[in-house]
């Protein structure tokens, strides 16, 4: 099964929100997105709880994750977990960080993808824009898009050859990167390649955000899909309710 909205949301404090989350389903559902948002919108809380949230395989063996992200971006703004889920939670043993700061260093692993001695059943990439320098491409537009292009190209034929011979869903890609205006960035150059595109928004007079499945204007769901809100706390990033109706108007985001 592609990703669904439980994925990324638990609510053990309100059983009602957590059956909410279980019910919202995404059709047609991919095992590869992108997770679009504004800076300091937990999009890297989301992906940790991705990540602890993977099933264990038909064997019960829990499978591995792959997180590719930079270091000072980790060190800087580490994750708020979500309610439920500790530091030392198991699921976390399975989950294996390696820092990329350059897009250069980003295809290299994923053009080497083959050789690790355990494909993982996740893959994720956070805040893919960060490792494409500005002092590398200096404004030029037609390069950066060139490079961009050929990463994605890269990463999902690493997922495919994972796939080899497997369901789809035996090895999922997601990656997050910030949005522009209140829409996902280079959207036409990433959804070839990552289909289900989740975009994070602002709730100004909430003081959260609302999480919900991006559909392109003249889209039959265009104008309306579900949605989880969601704010930060403290120590946790802490779901607040479900809406199954969710209001787009202008790219600005209201309740329905």
């Amino acid at each position: 099964m592609g990703f669904q909205f439980a994925d990324f949301f638990s609510s053990n404090s309100n059983s009602l929100v957590q059956n909410d989350i279980q019910n919202l389903t995404t059709k047609p559902s991919f095992c590869e997105c992108l997770i679009s948002g504004p800076k300091s919108s937990g999009k890297t809380s989301l992906l940790f709880h991705l990540a602890a949230t993977l099933e264990c395989d038909e064997t019960g063996e829990g499978r591995h994750v792959l997180y590719l992200c930079g270091r000072e971006g980790m060190e800087v703004s580490p994750p708020l977990l979500t309610e439920g889920l500790t530091p030392h939670a198991q699921a976390f043993h399975r989950l294996h960080l390696k820092y990329i700061e350059t897009d250069e260093e980003l295809r290299l692993f994923f053009a080497s993808f083959h050789l690790l001695p355990l494909l993982p059943a996740l893959v994720i990439v956070d805040d893919f824009s960060s490792f494409f320098l500005d002092s590398r491409y200096k404004g030029d537009r037609q390069a950066l898009d060139k490079a961009v292009v050929k990463t994605l190209a890269l990463m999902k034929h690493a997922i495919e050859f994972a796939r080899q011979g497997r369901s789809p869903d035996s090895c999922k890609l997601a990656v997050s990167d910030l949005s522009v205006e209140g829409r996902p960035k280079s959207l036409f150059l990433f959804q070839r390649w990552l289909p289900a595109v989740f975009l994070i928004s602002e709730c100004s007079s909430e003081g959260g955000f609302a999480f919900s499945r991006y559909q392109a204007i003249g889209h039959p769901n265009s104008s309306s899909t579900a949605a989880v809100y969601y704010h930060l706390g403290q120590n946790h990033l802490v779901v607040d309710k479900v809406n199954s109706q969710f209001i787009l108007d202008d790219a600005r985001h209201k309740y329905g």
